[in-house]
């Protein structure tokens, strides 16, 4: 019992006369912070490992980085569950997860960094989504009570059991993230979290150029092909009229034989001429043209294709005003 009291006065004299000294000079620490820029500079990527956006000091390391910032460390890492809630009848989740950063020697192993990362379905960019105005009115909703941001409201998440999972690997990245900063000590180059921020998201979805084109491509052959539909839905279900009717008002008012051949505005011309007639009145319209002989082509010898400055005589039909005049829900082959 004595020797027990002796050990344990021992330790306790032991602490109270420890006093923090540097492990390395001042040199090796300069050093070390150049290197560390350097590590930032030549071994991240902006855009994948690390991001930023002008509002905040310090860029944002993500996943990538984090983990890119371990191996280059040589440090491995284990992830634990803390707690968690679950309540699926309420619909309310929350995660708590710890990340333990760790120094493998052949014989031990050493813990150099722990942090929790938490994240739950009550968090803004999970409770609720943001959908277009029809999708409101199709729902019911009282579109004056609803918060809006340009052309979408926000409504509340009814489907927030699919993302329990993203509500897991979001809290493991926060902790991951943390843990790595502090590991690595690199806090002085990068903050966290500020990718869960909706400006930083905003700035994230911000297509490359290359990205712009492939989208405005993809884009324009998406509003093409609902045109095309609705107008075949317009023309042949609603009005009556047979394929051959349609091709016949098509040659006479836009010189075209198929909707296929139609740009993004003859589409909308068209549409709104078989909307404006009765089905009469455009079965009769057809049967006239129908009727007429067709023409010999004319070679014009000062003929020029202005077929590009036609589509630039335009202006961009947007979203909206396409929705306007094409059903969306609208569908169909041509």
């Amino acid at each position: 019992m004595n020797s027990h009291l002796q050990l344990v006065a021992q330790e306790e004299q032991q602490t109270s006369n420890y006093v923090p000294t540097l492990s390395m000079t001042s040199g090796e620490a300069k050093n070390l912070i150049q290197e560390l820029d350097h590590l930032k500079q030549d071994a991240l990527r902006k855009g994948i490992d690390y991001d930023k956006i002008p509002s905040t000091p310090k860029p944002t390391l993500l996943k990538p980085g984090a983990e890119r910032l371990l191996q280059c460390f040589g440090f491995g890492h284990k992830v634990s569950e803390v707690r968690h809630i679950e309540d699926w009848e309420k619909g309310f989740f929350h995660y708590v997860y710890k990340v333990t950063i760790v120094k493998t020697y052949p014989t031990y192993e050493l813990t150099v960094a722990e942090c929790e990362g938490s994240c739950n379905s009550k968090e803004s960019k999970y409770a609720y989504r943001w959908v277009k105005k029809w999708e409101v009115e199709r729902m019911g909703l009282n579109i004056n009570e609803l918060q809006k941001k340009k052309d979408k409201y926000r409504i509340n998440n009814d489907d927030i059991y699919s993302q329990v999972n993203t509500l897991q690997k979001m809290a493991i990245k926060r902790a991951l993230v943390g843990a790595t900063l502090q590991a690595t000590g690199t806090s002085e180059f990068f903050t966290q979290d500020v990718e869960d921020m909706p400006q930083f998201q905003q700035q994230r979805e911000q297509p490359t150029p290359q990205q712009q084109q492939q989208n405005f491509q993809s884009t324009l052959e998406d509003k093409l092909k609902r045109g095309r539909s609705a107008i075949a839905i317009e023309a042949e279900t609603n009005k009556k009229l047979t394929k051959e009717e349609r091709k016949a008002i098509l040659k006479a008012e836009i010189h075209k034989d198929s909707l296929t051949d139609l740009d993004i505005h003859e589409l909308k011309t068209i549409y709104e001429y078989f909307n404006k007639h009765t089905s009469e009145e455009l079965k009769e319209i057809a049967k006239a043209h129908m009727a007429q002989p067709e023409p010999a082509p004319v070679i014009d010898a000062d003929y020029t294709d202005v077929t590009e400055q036609k589509a630039d005589s335009h202006a961009p039909i947007t979203d909206t005003e396409l929705e306007d005049i094409f059903a969306p829900s609208q569908g169909g082959e041509m």
